[in-house]
C-alpha cells in the first residue's frame, strides 16, 4: 500500500465479489500490516537473544565442569610434586639440585594453571551480566509475547495486574525474559 505522503507500508488486501441482482461488485478491505511486521521482528531479534544466552548459559555450565574436572589432576599433581620435593631435599645424589629446580618448576606451573581455572570459575559464577534499569512491564510484555506467539490468532487474551511501584528494576532484560519464560 501507499500512504499520502508516498511512502509505502505491507499490507493485506482481501477481496470479496457480490452478486445483488442489478450487476457485479467488489468489496476491499486493505489491512496495514506495518504493526505485525515490527512485532514480528522484534519477538525474532528476542528469539535470537535468548537463544545466544542460553548457549551463553550452557558454555558456562560446560566451562565450570571442566574447570572441576582439570582442578582434581591439578591438585593431585601438585601433591606428587610437594612429596617428591621433600624427597629431594633429603636425597644426596648429584643430580639433586637439577631435579629439585625441575619440580619447582612444574609446581608453579600446576599453582599457575590452578589460578587459571579459579578465575575461570569466577568468571563463570559472576557472568557477563549486564544490569541496567528496565521497565518491568514491558519485559513481561516481551516475554508473553514470546511465549504466546500465536494467541491471538485463537482469541486467547492475557492480562497482568502488576504493582505500581515495581515499574522499574535493575535487572539484566535477557536473563529476566529468560526466567519468566521457562
Amino acid at each position: 500500500g501507499a500512504r499520502k505522503d508516498g511512502t509505502t507500508f505491507p499490507m493485506e488486501l482481501s477481496v470479496g465479489e457480490m452478486h445483488p441482482g442489478t450487476g457485479r461488485f467488489f468489496t476491499g478491505f486493505c489491512r496495514d500490516l506495518t504493526e505485525r511486521h515490527r512485532a514480528e521482528a522484534r519477538i525474532q531479534e528476542q528469539q535470537q537473544e535468548l537463544l545466544h544466552m542460553a548457549r551463553f548459559t550452557a558454555l558456562g555450565e560446560m566451562a565450570s565442569t571442566l574447570a572441576h574436572e582439570i582442578n582434581q589432576p591439578l591438585t593431585a599433581i601438585t601433591n606428587y610434586l610437594k612429596g617428591s620435593r621433600r624427597l629431594l631435599e633429603k636425597s644426596q645424589d648429584e643430580n639433586a639440585p637439577m631435579l629439585r629446580d625441575a619440580v619447582e618448576k612444574a609446581a608453579e606451573q600446576a599453582l599457575r594453571a590452578g589460578d587459571v581455572i579459579r578465575h575461570l570459575r569466577d568468571f563463570v559464577a559472576r557472568g557477563e551480566s549486564e544490569r541496567q534499569v528496565e521497565r518491568l512491564p514491558v519485559l513481561i510484555e516481551e516475554a508473553a509475547s514470546l511465549a504466546l506467539v500465536g494467541a491471538r490468532e485463537i482469541n486467547l487474551l492475557v492480562s497482568y495486574k502488576l504493582d505500581p511501584a515495581a515499574e522499574l528494576v535493575l535487572t539484566d532484560r535477557i536473563q529476566i525474559q529468560q526466567v519468566l519464560l521457562n
